[in-house]
C-alpha cells in the first residue's frame, strides 16, 4: 500500500527534502525500498494496537537487520555518522526510541494518514461508498483495527486507557450493534483495583466534563 501511494503521489520529489523526510534522498532502488519497509513495520504494529515498547522493539529489530545506524553528531568535523547499529548502545537506542516516537507522530500520523485520507476521498468521488473500500486513516489516526477502541477514543480517551478498558473492564461498557457507546458504568470501574492511575484519572476528567456538559444543557432547556 506503501510503495502504491509512492508511486502516486510522487514521493520521489515531495517526500525527500525538509526536516525528517519521510523518504532517503538520491536513493537507490534497495535504499528505497528498505525505508518503505522500515515504515510498514511502523504502520502495521501501530494499527494492529501494539503498545509502544513494542512498536519500539520492532523498530531495534529492524536497525539489527540493516546492520547500520545513521544520525547527526555535530561535535565531529564529519556531522553526519554512519556505523554499526549495536542494541546493546544506550545511545542507539535511545536514538531509535526517539526516531520511533517522531516518526509514529510526525510522519505516520500527520504526513502518511494524510495521503491515506486524500486517496480514500478521491476513491469516495470514484467509486462511491460501497467500492472505496476501508478507510486506513480512521485505522492509523487511532492506531487500531477494534471499532469499540475506536469509539472509546472518540468520547475522550486515550489509546491506552482504551485498551485497558476493554482488556480489563469490558462488561462496565454496552456498545450498540454498530459498537458505539452506550452505556458506561464507570463507578464500577473506579472502584476496581486493578484500574491504574492513568485510566482513573482519564475516566474521572471525562466524567467530570460529560456532568458539566448535561448540566449545561438542563439550564438551557429550562431557559428556553
Amino acid at each position: 500500500m506503501l510503495r502504491r501511494l509512492s508511486d502516486l503521489y510522487g514521493w520521489r520529489t515531495t517526500e525527500v527534502s525538509g526536516t525528517d523526510p519521510l523518504m532517503p534522498k538520491n536513493a537507490d532502488a534497495d535504499g528505497w525500498e528498505r525505508r518503505l519497509y522500515y515504515w510498514a513495520l511502523l504502520m502495521r504494529g501501530w494499527v494492529r494496537g501494539d503498545p509502544i515498547s513494542r512498536v519500539i522493539s520492532s523498530s531495534i529489530a529492524y536497525y539489527t537487520q540493516r546492520g547500520w545506524i545513521t544520525y547527526r553528531d555535530y561535535s565531529r568535523d564529519e556531522s553526519l555518522v554512519k556505523e554499526a547499529f549495536d542494541r546493546n548502545s544506550a545511545k542507539h537506542v535511545n536514538l531509535i526510541i526517539e526516531w520511533t516516537l517522531r516518526d509514529i507522530e510526525g510522519g505516520l500520523r500527520f504526513r502518511i494518514i494524510g495521503y491515506l485520507q486524500n486517496f480514500f476521498d478521491m476513491s469516495l468521488l470514484a467509486l462511491g461508498c460501497d467500492g472505496a473500500g476501508m478507510n486506513v486513516a480512521t485505522l492509523v489516526e487511532y492506531g487500531t483495527t477494534d471499532r469499540r477502541e475506536i469509539q472509546l477514543q472518540e468520547v475522550g480517551f486515550s489509546r491506552p486507557v482504551a485498551t485497558e478498558l476493554l482488556a480489563n473492564h469490558a462488561d462496565a461498557l454496552r456498545l450498540s450493534a454498530d459498537d458505539e457507546l452506550e452505556e458506561f458504568d464507570y463507578e464500577a470501574v473506579l472502584a476496581s483495583s486493578v484500574l491504574s492511575d492513568e485510566a482513573r484519572a482519564e475516566i474521572q476528567s471525562i466524567m467530570v466534563k460529560v456532568q458539566v456538559d448535561q448540566s449545561a444543557a438542563s439550564l438551557r432547556s429550562s431557559d428556553s
